[in-house]
């Protein structure tokens, strides 16, 4: 009998592959990291060995087929995610966020009045993918804002547009390539209130 760990971002997806390969006869551990970019492939479980008492297991699993993910849009964030902050674990709304800025591989979430602070290991491509737009918007390459907190848009000397937010003292520059999805985003955004 072979032992296997399976370690998938979705516990469910994790307990699903668990439960085909135990009837394939192997022993199986399965644990849940959401912080995994991969998603695990279903068709080698087609390919493992038989295990080695050599019966045959009771049912026979055909593993299911995998959809292409372009064809399948991610669902957007839920309305709140988990901060740990100061050795307190504590649930951020959404609607409290303010921006989101690039640090390296990092990337800083700003929120609240006091405009407080936390550092993830997730890129802006992957916030952006995972928030509803609108309200949350990139701007930049090392930021998105959200249009709730959105206070007015202004063009600096050199003529570059810039985005200031409510009680965040921080002028973010809106790049070149980003403005048309910005005026796009605010002539969309004036139709939703």
């Amino acid at each position: 009998m072979s032992k296997i760990l399976i370690i998938e971002s979705d516990f469910t997806k994790g307990n699903i592959l668990g439960e085909l390969l135990q009837l394939q006869g192997h022993e199986v551990t399965v644990a849940a990291d959401e912080n995994l970019l991969l998603p695990t492939a279903i068709q080698w479980l087609a390919k493992l060995p038989s295990p080695a008492n050599g019966r045959e297991p009771s049912v026979q699993v055909d593993p299911p087929a995998i959809p292409p993910s372009p064809a399948q849009p991610k669902p957007a964030m839920a309305g709140t995610f988990l901060a740990k902050l100061h050795g307190r674990k504590f649930l951020v709304k959404l609607s409290e966020v303010k921006v989101i800025l690039a640090q390296g591989e990092f990337s800083e979430v700003v929120w609240g009045d006091q405009n407080e602070r936390i550092k993830f290991r997730k890129p802006l491509k992957v916030w952006i993918k995972e928030l509803a737009n609108p309200p949350f918007i990139r701007v930049h390459r090392q930021a998105i804002i959200n249009l709730h907190f959105l206070d007015y848009v202004s063009r600096n000397e050199a003529g570059k547009s810039q985005v200031h937010l409510q009680n965040f003292p921080r002028v973010l520059e809106v790049s070149q390539r980003k403005i048309a999805g910005l005026n796009r985003a605010l002539k969309n955004w004036g139709k939703l209130f």
